[in-house]
């Protein structure tokens, strides 16, 4: 096919306004350079691909064909061909251009693509030029005895060292801080990174090299090897790099390093530190400075202002103070343009968009998205604030056709951050993927903005759905109490009319602040929340008794985070008052009948607030936990609130754990006064002799018991303290027979005994130590308890515990053998009535494979060997069917104990073992231990029982 349009001139990058018209004009240039070479053996196959690149349809063609277009002009074209390669590439990674360079007229989105493609060339030439290296030293090592190498005899139509010296200079030509630049501003901090590191080891290498061919020294110095390599690299950049990473440690010592002497440096170097941190509060106090008018003549000029205006915007937007932020983005934009009013800068506009929608001022918001800006130079993020700002109003407006374009641009926005950041690490794609949630949520809640039906109804039937209240979950607020979905679902449940669900959010927003230590963000939220619901209870459309019920219990809710962060900030006082207000004093002297017949009362009395059991206990709990930290009441005052609670909500994991606490500490004041010696002998007499101690043990394991049984919240404080007081108070031996202690001690065994039955196992199997090392007791029952509990956890998850409790096979006490051998005859017991034959076999095996392992660790290796062969013997069931001794596969995941149920408490994917490598590993130290390898089959395979070839991985076996 003739080609009819000839191919344009150089310079193409600036001429462009797409990255298409760019890439198709460059690649079309290249490729009429490359027909008129005679030396290019390439240009037929160039010039068929001509007419594939001039259209929308083959820019994927145009995308393959550049890298080696470029190689071509570079090998076989003249140096005027590859001063135009040069100039385009570095073009196309110059963001910020200076003094008269002409400003290119593509816009951010596409220049983003364009330096994403200059990437990849970059890649890919230097992967040609690390293979061909490692070919040719492959090469030389496999014919390292032949007389003449011949390196070039290949069959590739690349001249190798022509390309490997051409390909390098091209490099060197493309500096690496413009690269790095240009990775940040399309968000590959990982790479910018590196391209930094690179620039300054080869700047100070270079230097090292200088000095030491003048000086004839070595540059090999512990010096040069140990030192910081930075030197000669954007210092600011590099710790915006690293803060973006998470690497803070590295920040920190760069800061120290740079150590700035400017004052507006310093500044603009702690903001950054701390917004990294998420300090919002102290970044914002050190950019307000920074833009302070002492400071901004002649210290801050330029970019450094332009990025202390965004700092401080976003600081604002973080800290929700949305009436600031546009009267802050007005300010600015009218310090240096003369704007009309409620007009902004293009650098400001998504901020003041963003607070626009997020405040329900939609007039103003009209006026910011309707007016025509310049969003060429705006990044990804910006071009997402304003998409979704645009989107918003058109829901508000109910116009169907722009929220579909606005939700369009929104996500093109967000993927192409997302596939930047994907490059990093899996926890930079977190908040792009949350980006995409309320995207979703967005949609869908529009389209019921749009429908026919009841508008109200249904958005309260979306709003009451598990989807709804799942995502809210798996997301992770920050320490200001909200992100991008909380915000969005504030600004549509407002638009909705729905003021009981915008308060429920304020609410949550309130209570995530205050635990973050930000008590203005709570107290405003908090403030905000209580208005919401007061608006929900005096609207006038009609309304059921649960929908008020539903509200004066939150209102109830508002009161308490309020009285909690009063008490925070040292307000003791008011906050008890605040939260024991309506309280009367005489339900805590109120029996079953009398409590309920006060809180029916409570649900019927319109002159009463209404609130629910759960409220009022969860009200009278939080003032007594600070009567308690206070010393201002006396125990029994402390314990009949306690028992009230426990009234209220007797199914309250929280409330049978703190009063648990509370009676231990009664119990440890009781010893210390009566306990003269402060030893444990006295600490046991006085626990033997005094019923009120025997009393307060058994009413704190009873409640320490019971909070297990509701929950695990409290497990590593509850378990531990638990099994400690129920060992030591049943290993009291009296030489007289006293009854009242035989009695409790019975009464205690009682108690764990039904525990061992109700508390879940994998609860006990996260002290399995604590169990083991009380197999031998001086009380029988106790002893029996254990060994109950051992068997129980043992036929339960007989994988993970057997190598926990096999070892009590082979103690020197003939007493833990015993008790060993009836524990697993026990569980292979359960295990049998259950039907599962193959975790009972493998139980029985146990014991042939310790014994293997036992043999090894006793194995004498003759001197100076470091490996043995060994005979591996086979085992039945397969070796495959056991968990391997390693802590991944052994540990309790942390989401089994935020849940209910005890299936899948452990890792499902980990390896199993095959069979072991007959080859035994003799490490060389004093103890000589030993290293045994084996070959391991993935969990899947291992259920399937599919023989699949399989990898080696090494586990240790030390002798001990």
């Amino acid at each position: 096919q003739a080609d009819t349009a000839a191919a344009k001139s150089p310079p193409f990058f600036l001429k462009s306004n797409s990255y298409y018209a760019w890439l198709s004009s460059f690649s079309r240039f290249l490729i009429s350079r490359s027909i008129s070479n005679k030396n290019s053996i390439w240009r037929s196959f160039f010039y068929a691909c001509r007419s594939a690149i001039r259209s929308n349809a083959g820019i994927s063609a145009a995308e393959f064909l550049f890298p080696l277009l470029i190689l071509d002009a570079v090998c076989f074209g003249n140096s005027h061909d590859e001063t135009i390669v040069v100039r385009e590439l570095v073009s196309s990674l110059t963001f910020d251009t200076v003094g008269s360079e002409a400003i290119c007229s593509m816009n951010m989105r596409e220049r983003e693509k364009a330096a994403n493609s200059v990437f990849t060339l970059i890649d890919l030439l230097r992967k040609w030029v690390d293979q061909e290296i490692e070919d040719r030293y492959r090469e030389s090592r496999r014919r390292k005895r032949a007389a003449n190498v011949d390196l070039e005899s290949c069959t590739s139509a690349w001249p190798a060292d022509i390309v490997l010296s051409k390909i390098r200079r091209l490099l060197d030509q493309i500096p690496l801080s413009l690269c790095a630049s240009a990775a940040s501003r399309v968000g590959m901090n990982a790479r910018a990174l590196q391209f930094l590191e690179i620039d300054s080891r080869s700047q100070i290498a270079s230097s090292a090299i200088s000095n030491a061919k003048k000086n004839t020294a070595s540059y090999h110095d512990s010096k040069f090897l140990k030192s910081c390599h930075i030197d000669g690299i954007d210092l600011q950049l590099t710790k915006k790099l690293l803060g973006q990473l998470c690497d803070f440690d590295t920040m920190i010592t760069i800061s120290q390093k740079s150590n700035p002497s400017e004052l507006s440096s310093r500044l603009l170097e702690v903001a950054t530190e701390r917004e990294m941190y998420g300090d919002w509060e102290g970044a914002l106090q050190a950019y307000e400075h920074l833009l302070d008018s002492r400071l901004r003549s002649g210290n801050i000029v330029g970019c450094s202002k332009n990025r202390a205006q965004k700092g401080l915007l976003r600081c604002l937007l973080k800290l929700g103070r949305l009436d600031s932020v546009l009267n802050q983005a007005y300010g600015m934009s009218k310090q240096d343009l003369d704007l009309k009013e409620m007009e902004f800068s293009n650098e400001i506009l998504p901020y003041a968009t963003e607070s626009a929608w997020r405040l329900g001022k939609w007039s103003s918001l009209d006026s910011l998205v309707n007016e025509e800006h310049d969003e060429s130079g705006q990044d990804a993020h910006a071009r997402y604030q304003l998409s979704l700002g645009r989107t918003m109003h058109s829901i508000h407006c109910r116009l169907p056709e722009k929220v579909i374009l606005g939700l369009r641009d929104a996500r093109e926005c967000v993927m192409s951050s997302l596939s930047s950041a994907a490059r990093d690490s899996y926890a930079r794609s977190y908040p792009y993927l949350m980006k995409l949630h309320l995207l979703r949520e967005v949609e869908y809640i529009s389209s019921v903005f749009f429908s026919e039906k009841d508008r109200k109804d249904t958005f309260v039937e979306f709003v009451s759905s598990d989807e709804w209240k799942d995502r809210i979950k798996m997301i992770t607020p920050d320490i200001t109490g909200s992100n991008d979905i909380i915000n969005t679902r504030l600004a549509l449940s407002r638009m909705a009319n729905e003021p009981a669900l915008e308060g429920s959010l304020w609410l949550d927003i309130g209570r995530l602040a205050r635990k973050g230590g930000l008590y203005q963000v709570a107290e405003h939220s908090l403030a905000q929340a209580d208005m919401s619901f007061q608006n929900a209870y005096t609207e006038p459309a009609p309304v059921d008794d649960s929908f008020i019920f539903f509200v004066q219990d939150s209102i109830g809710n508002v009161k308490l985070q309020l009285a909690k962060l009063k008490h925070a900030v040292g307000e003791t006082t008011t906050a008890l008052n605040l939260i024991e207000n309506n309280i009367p004093a005489s339900i805590f002297q109120m029996n079953d009948a009398e409590l309920d017949s006060y809180v029916s009362k409570m649900t019927r009395d319109g002159n009463i607030a209404l609130e629910s059991k759960e409220t009022l206990s969860r009200r009278i709990l939080q003032s007594t936990e600070w009567l308690v930290s206070g010393g201002l009441r006396s125990g029994s005052e402390i314990k009949s609130r306690y028992h009230t609670v426990l009234k209220l909500a007797p199914k309250w994991e929280r409330a049978h754990f703190h009063f648990g606490k509370y009676i231990e500490s009664l119990l440890e004041t009781r010893f210390s006064a009566l306990s003269e010696l402060g030893n444990n002998a006295s600490r046991l007499m006085v626990l033997q002799n005094d019923k009120s101690c025997q009393e307060y043990s058994l009413e704190s394991v009873s409640h320490f018991g019971r909070s297990l049984q509701l929950g695990q919240k409290h497990l590593f404080q509850a378990l531990p303290r638990l099994l400690a007081m129920w060992l030591e108070f049943t290993s009291i031996e009296s030489a007289d027979k006293n009854a009242s202690l035989e009695e409790n001690q019975a009464q205690m065994n009682s108690l764990i005994k039904s525990f061992a039955e109700k508390i879940p196992e994998h609860l006990f199997y996260t002290a399995l130590p604590q169990l083991l090392s009380c197999v031998i007791h001086q009380n029988d029952e106790t002893a029996k308890n254990v060994a109950l509990i051992l068997t129980s956890v043992l036929a339960k998850y007989p994988g993970q515990a057997m190598w926990s409790c096999g070892w009590l096979r082979y103690s020197k006490s003939k007493e833990k053998n015993e008790v060993a051998e009836k524990i697993f005859v026990g569980a292979q017991r359960i295990l049998q009535k259950q039907g599962n034959d193959l975790m009972r076999g493998m139980l029985d095996a146990s014991k042939h494979l310790f014994n293997f392992l036992i043999t090894l660790a006793r194995f004498n290796a003759k001197e100076n060997h470091t490996s043995v062969r060994m005979k591996v013997p086979i085992f039945e069931p397969e070796l495959k069917n056991f968990i391997p001794p390693i802590q991944a596969a052994l540990s309790v995941t942390p989401g089994a104990l935020s849940r209910s149920s005890s299936r899948d408490v452990f890792p499902p994917f980990v390896p199993r073992m095959r069979t072991f490598n007959p080859e035994l590993k003799i490490m060389q130290s004093k103890a000589k231990p030993r290293k045994l390898s084996a070959f391991v089959v993935p969990s899947t395979v291992a259920q399937r029982e599919t023989s699949l070839p399989s990898n080696g991985v090494p586990i240790s076996q030390d002798s001990g």
